[in-house]
Order: C-alpha cells, then structure tokens, then sequence
C-alpha cells in the first residue's frame, strides 16, 4: 500500500519498527521493536494521533470541531 502511495505522489510519515521499511522512506517515527502485541496499538496510535493533533493546530485548524463532521443526536 505505501508503494502505491508514494507512486501516486503522496508525501509519507511511515510509523514501523521494521528496519528495512524505515530505510525506504527518509520521512519516519522508528517505534521500539519487541513490544508485547497488546501494547502495540497503544505505541503506533498515539504518536500517530499527537502528530495529527498537533499538524491541524498548525493549519490553523481546530481539532475539536472538524468541518465536514456533523453530530447528529435523537433523542426520543
């Protein structure tokens, strides 16, 4: 999948522990290797979603409030 990004142009932040990968794509977050299968979502995900928090805030985007995102709420 990330090859047939980066051939459509996509500018990549690659999040693995695998070193062969991370040689491939000079834009990466090397993550620990050997973490226990249920923390490993844990160690990927949060980095992942600081980074995005972080990069909306410096659009000068607000987080909390996405556009296009709409809560719709029924109550009876």
């Amino acid at each position: 999948m990330l090859t047939r990004l980066r051939a459509a142009g996509a500018d990549l932040l690659v999040l693995s522990d695998d070193e062969s990968m991370l040689a491939a794509y000079p834009r990466h977050i090397h993550l620990p290797a050997g973490i226990p299968a249920w923390l490993a979502p844990v160690v990927a995900i949060v980095p992942a979603q600081l980074f995005c928090y972080h990069l909306a805030l410096a659009r000068g985007l607000n987080p909390a409030a996405p556009r296009g995102l709409r809560k719709v709420t029924r109550t009876q």
